[in-house]
C-alpha cells in the first residue's frame, strides 16, 4: 500500500509551504508538484513531517472531533495516497538538457518598420530607430514568413516601430494568415481608421493596442497629447469592424502604478476590449530609469493584496503549463528587424546579438547554427547564482535576460532586486491560480 510505504520513508524536506486565507499550498520547487489543503489537512501534514505516526495523529483528532480514531487513521492513509499520486513525494530527477535541433520558436517577432508616429518617453526602441533604415519590403517579409511556416513556428507578432506605418503591413498580415499562422498585431492605434479597422479585423487573430492607463492625463503624459482618446477610438473601431480579439496593453511605471489591475480591466471592458494586460517598465540604462522605474515597495504591497483577494475569493484561472527553467529568448521566440537581421528576441535587438541575416541564410539555418542564439539559448535558471535557492525559480525561469543585460551587461546576472520581487509575486500567483483551477474541476 502506498501509504504504508510512505510511513517507512521520510517526507522530502524541500517541500515549500504557502498560506493565504483558509488555504495552504505545499509544493516541490523543482517539479512544481503541489497539494492544496485546508487548515486541518495542513495540521495533519505538519505532524507527519515531524515524524508523528498516524495512530498518534488519529488519536489526537478523535478526541478533538469525537470521531473514531480508526476511521480517522483510514482517512489519513487515503490523504497520503493522494499526495503520492500528486507527485509531492516523488524523487526529483535533474533537469535534462533540451537539444536545440528539436526545437522551434513559438513566436516570430517581425519588425515591419522602425518608424513611429509617437515618441513615448520610455520607448526601448528609441536608439534602434536611428540605426534602422526603411520599412521591411513585402518580398522580404514573405521570405521570412514562409521559412517560419516551414520551421513549424505557429505564430507571428507584427511589430515595429508602429507597424501600420509600413504601407505593406496589411498585405504582410494577409500573407501570414494565408500560411495559417496565428497573427498578432501590436499597434498604438493612431493609424487605425475605419478602412484599416475593417481590413485588420479580417486578417488578425489578435490586435493589441497600447494604452497605459484608464486616465487620459497619465496615458498622454507617457505617449503624447490626445493619444488616449485616439487609442480608445481605435479599440472601438476594431471591435465594430468585427475583430476577433482586441486587447489593451499598458506599461507599469511610477506614474500609473497606483492604478489597480481590476480597475484597468474594468476600463478595458468598458471600451469594448476583450482583454487587458500590463507589463513592468523595462530598464533602459539611461536617465529615464530614475523617472519611470516603479516604487516597488508600494507596487509589491498592492500586488500581494490582490493575490490574497484572488485566493480568498477562490478565483481559478486556466492552468496553463507553468514550469519553466529559462527566459524565452532564442528558445520560445525570435525576432527579425526590417532589414532581415535575426536576434534572440525583441529585447535583445542590439549589435552584440546579431545572429545572422535572412538575405544571407535561411531562418532555420540561423536558428540551428548561430553561435549567438546557441549562447543565449543555453542559459537556464541554474546558471543564475542568486536563483539557485529561490523556491519559485522554476516558475519564473530566472527572469528576462534582456533586462539582466541592460542592468549589468551580463546574460547570466540576476535581474535587479525590485524586478525579482515582482517576478516572485507573479510566480506565486501562477501557482495559486493553477492549484485553485485544479480544485474547481
Amino acid at each position: 500500500m502506498v501509504a504504508s510505504r510512505n510511513m517507512d520513508s521520510k517526507i522530502p524536506g524541500n517541500i515549500v509551504h504557502l498560506k493565504r486565507d483558509q488555504w495552504h499550498l505545499f509544493f516541490r520547487p523543482k517539479t512544481l508538484a503541489w497539494a492544496l489543503m485546508d487548515d486541518l489537512g495542513a495540521s495533519i501534514f505538519h505532524d507527519l513531517r515531524r515524524s508523528i505516526g498516524i495512530p498518534e495523529i488519529a488519536a489526537k483528532l478523535a478526541r478533538e472531533l469525537n470521531i473514531s480514531a480508526c476511521e480517522i487513521a483510514q482517512e489519513i492513509r487515503r490523504f497520503l495516497e493522494a499526495l503520492h499520486t500528486q507527485g509531492l513525494f516523488a524523487e526529483e530527477a535533474p533537469s535534462s538538457p533540451v537539444c536545440p535541433k528539436t526545437l522551434q520558436p513559438r513566436s516570430l517577432y517581425l519588425h515591419l518598420t522602425a518608424r513611429c508616429n509617437l515618441r513615448c518617453v520610455y520607448c526601448y526602441n528609441r536608439k534602434e530607430r536611428e540605426n534602422w533604415q526603411g520599412d521591411m519590403p513585402f518580398s522580404l517579409a514573405k521570405r521570412v514568413l514562409s521559412q517560419a511556416k516551414e520551421m513549424g513556428i505557429p505564430a507571428v507578432v507584427l511589430t515595429g516601430g508602429e507597424p501600420l506605418l509600413n504601407p505593406e503591413a496589411p498585405r504582410i498580415g494577409e500573407f501570414a494568415k494565408e500560411l495559417g499562422l496565428h497573427v498578432t498585431l501590436l499597434t498604438n492605434g493612431i493609424p487605425v481608421d475605419e478602412s484599416k479597422a475593417r481590413a485588420l479585423a479580417q486578417i488578425c487573430d489578435q490586435i493589441v493596442v497600447s494604452l497605459d492607463s484608464r486616465c487620459p492625463a497619465i496615458h498622454d503624459a507617457l505617449r503624447g497629447q490626445g493619444t488616449h482618446a485616439r487609442a480608445v477610438h481605435a479599440v472601438r473601431r476594431l471591435k465594430e469592424a468585427g475583430a476577433q480579439e482586441v486587447a489593451i496593453a499598458g506599461v507599469i511605471t511610477r506614474l500609473n502604478q497606483s492604478e489597480r489591475f481590476e480597475e484597468f480591466e474594468r476600463f478595458a471592458r468598458g471600451i469594448g476590449a476583450d482583454l487587458a494586460v500590463r507589463q513592468i517598465y523595462m530598464l533602459q540604462g539611461d536617465e529615464r530609469d530614475q523617472l519611470f522605474v516603479p516604487d516597488f515597495q508600494v507596487l509589491l504591497q498592492r500586488m500581494d493584496e490582490d493575490l490574497e483577494k484572488t485566493v480568498v475569493e477562490e478565483e481559478p484561472a486556466g492552468a496553463d503549463a507553468i514550469w519553466r527553467n529559462r527566459c524565452s529568448a532564442a528558445f520560445g521566440e525570435i525576432a527579425v528587424d526590417p532589414q532581415g537581421t535575426v536576434y534572440p528576441c525583441q529585447g535583445l535587438i542590439n549589435p552584440a546579438f546579431r545572429a545572422g541575416n535572412i538575405i544571407a541564410a535561411d531562418l532555420a539555418e540561423i536558428w540551428t547554427k548561430s553561435d549567438v542564439l546557441a549562447k543565449v539559448r543555453a542559459i537556464t535558471v541554474e546558471d543564475i547564482p542568486r536563483c539557485c535557492a529561490c523556491p519559485f525559480r522554476y516558475l519564473c525561469g530566472g527572469g528576462c535576460r534582456a533586462l539582466a543585460y541592460t542592468a549589468f551587461r551580463s546574460l547570466t546576472a540576476p535581474i535587479p532586486e525590485g524586478y525579482c520581487a515582482f517576478n516572485r509575486i507573479l510566480a506565486e500567483g501562477k501557482l495559486w491560480k493553477a492549484a485553485l483551477s485544479s480544485k474547481s474541476r
